[in-house]
């Protein structure tokens, strides 16, 4: 295995020496010894070290602090503060770092030892995590329509627009609630076309999947069968879900459980789609297959009778077994695909066939046409390419592609098959198409999940952090003034400890849902840790920071008189740091002033339940 390499960031030339001799006898390779902080920052990208060990105090511009949250900022590689000073304020400075260890000069041997292992195991286990997350978002690329997060207790952590239009619940609303709450669903007895059509259905034809818990007894659906079995779990094909406005809707659904690197269950992801217009779409495939069926067994009958003595019926015969095979490919494929846009060409590209769910489609529109003639000169020429590829070599072929209509850029997923005569011989292709944009904005929407918190919805720590960065820029060029609200719930350990971490993550949610009435949608809000909460919000009015605590104050008591019957009441305290561009400082800084502020806050109501 070889050596770990390790740069050296010290001032003091015999403590440097000293670091080295250790860290050679320790069976480590030194990268190189710098001095400076801006030397350090150079030095780490041009080396690519596996750790860096930091002294906090450097003479020159930059200490050790500011230069390892730029390394942090720019690389994924662990470090390690070395400091002969152990003050607090110097300790709070340092957490903003992110280091993966922290020495007290003089160093001793073992110490470092331990520290540099562990360091160096930490970074890659975040390196795991970092692939896990690559893992997981390519997964996420085949999922469908709407999608529900939940934690590992099945509670709601995030919902997609399309799921809260298919559940009729918003997801402000579901946030934190049993997943069976909001997604309710039953197996489809006997149901007529004519009902599914209309989104309702007679009475004594369904039977429920999941049942409710009136009698306080635990339900079973799919989400918690997910989570206990650590595996992916599919409803039955004919399910209705049961929306809160009471409109029932024919969806596929499946369940898959999210584990982290160690194999334990962080929660779920619930996927499910409507699949109205494909029962819809079988329905009339089935009927037309029906009636083509009763000519064809006519046709065969009276072919049957006269194949004897008519060599002209026999030839009639075949044309009509041919036909016959061809209809039968047709109707395959949109079975296979339905609901899509199903088509024949022949080998000069022209449509001989189509079909589309959509009522308002004319067929007569596309028939004997290329797309050369229905589509912009570029998609056209895209589109030709694809299926003269399987023309000439008689390979089906399968591809995403983008299109334009009107003023809005779709995605289609484009599945081309090359349609053969008795002969084997390729004649055309037949193919089909579905529209996969909302899939696309879907993958988009989950890829920001990982700025967002998941309790509360809110940004999380890095969220807040990229947010805030990009928010004092512009304050800066705009020569506006900001405020940096630090928000502490008073009392959380003690909600814990009576009443149980469950109604603890529902003061935490009842907080952010306060937070968001009271400020801006334009106003970053976050939860940065356990109990704390960070605000950056535009400073517009004279006086502004007593106007915004005692505004969430107001809205504070009018939320907890609107809950009469719960045992504790929610407060929280504030503190409340300015931004000036006259005299700029960064976002750690103001993380830092508004932190003090709050603590002073909290003392003074004589709460002494947070540790500093």
């Amino acid at each position: 295995m070889a050596k770990a390499r390790i740069l050296i960031v010290e001032d003091d030339d015999y403590t440097a020496e000293a670091l080295s001799s250790q860290l050679e006898y320790l069976d480590y390779t030194v990268a190189a010894v710098v001095t400076h902080g801006e030397e350090a920052i150079e030095k780490t990208i041009e080396l690519q070290p596996d750790l860096v060990l930091m002294d906090i105090k450097l003479k020159g511009q930059m200490d050790g602090i500011e230069a390892a949250k730029q390394i942090r900022n720019r690389l994924e590689i662990p470090l390690i503060f070395l400091t002969g000073y152990a003050d607090d304020e110097l300790l709070q400075r340092a957490k903003l770092a992110e280091p993966a260890g922290y020495i007290v000069k003089p160093v001793q041997g073992s110490e470092l030892h331990a520290s540099i292992q562990i360091a160096l195991y930490r970074g890659q286990v975040d390196t795991r995590l970092r692939q896990t997350e690559r893992r997981l978002a390519a997964t996420l690329k085949s999922i469908g329509d709407a999608v529900i997060a939940t934690g590992p207790r099945g509670r709601i952590t995030f919902m997609n627009p399309v799921a809260e239009a298919l559940t009729g619940w918003s997801q402000s609303e579901a946030l934190g609630r049993d997943v069976t709450h909001v997604f309710r669903t039953l197996t489809e007895g006997t149901l007529t076309e004519g009902t599914l059509a209309e989104g309702t259905l007679p009475e004594g034809t369904l039977s429920p999947v999941q049942h409710t818990d009136q009698a306080g007894e635990e339900r079973e659906d799919i989400v918690s069968r997910s989570l206990l079995d650590r595996t992916t779990v599919e409803l039955p094909a004919r399910t209705i879900l049961r929306s809160r406005d009471g409109r029932s809707i024919a969806i596929g659904a499946s369940a898959s459980a999210i584990q982290d690197g160690g194999g334990g269950v962080t929660g779920a992801v619930l996927v499910f789609r409507d699949v109205t217009e494909h029962r819809q779409a079988e329905a009339v495939l089935r009927r037309a297959h029906d009636e083509l069926e009763k000519q064809v067994q006519s046709r065969t009958a009276e072919l049957a009778r006269a194949s004897e003595a008519l060599r002209v019926e026999r030839a009639e015969r075949k044309w009509a077994e041919e036909a016959l095979r061809e209809s039968e490919d047709r109707f395959r494929v949109a079975m296979k695909h339905s609901p899509v846009f199903v088509f024949n060409q022949d080998r000069n590209l022209r449509y001989t066939w189509v079909y589309n769910p959509q009522q308002e489609f004319e067929p007569e529109a596309i028939i004997g046409k290329t797309d050369a003639d229905l589509l912009p000169p570029e998609q056209a020429s895209r589109l030709t390419e694809i299926k003269r590829r399987t023309l000439d070599s008689g390979i089906g072929t399968r591809q995403e592609t983008p299109l334009t209509e009107a003023d809005r850029t779709f995605y289609c997923d484009l599945i081309v098959e090359p349609l053969r005569n008795e002969a084997s011989e390729v004649i055309g292709i037949t193919g089909a198409s579905v529209d996969v944009t909302d899939r696309k904005h879907l993958e988009d929407r989950l890829r920001g999940l990982s700025l967002v918190d998941e309790l509360t919805g809110l940004y999380n720590r890095r969220g807040f952090m990229k947010l805030a960065e990009l928010q004092l820029k512009i304050a800066n060029r705009a020569r506006s003034r900001l405020l940096q609200i630090f928000a502490d719930v008073d009392g959380l350990k003690q909600i814990n400890d009576r009443f149980g971490h469950e109604e603890g993550d529902l003061a935490l949610i009842e907080v952010a849902r306060v937070l968001r009435q009271t400020f801006r949608e334009s106003d970053v809000l976050a939860r940065i840790g356990g109990d704390e909460f960070a605000i950056l919000a535009a400073d517009v009015q004279d006086g502004g920071a007593k106007v915004c605590a005692a505004r969430l104050r107001d809205k504070l008591e009018t939320h907890n008189l609107s809950k009469p019957d719960r045992r504790y009441r929610l407060s929280v305290s504030v503190g409340i740091a300015h931004y000036d561009p006259a005299g700029p400082c960064s976002i750690e800084e103001l993380l830092s002033r508004s932190d003090a502020l709050m603590y002073e806050n909290k003392r003074g109501k004589g709460y002494n339940d947070r540790a500093r």
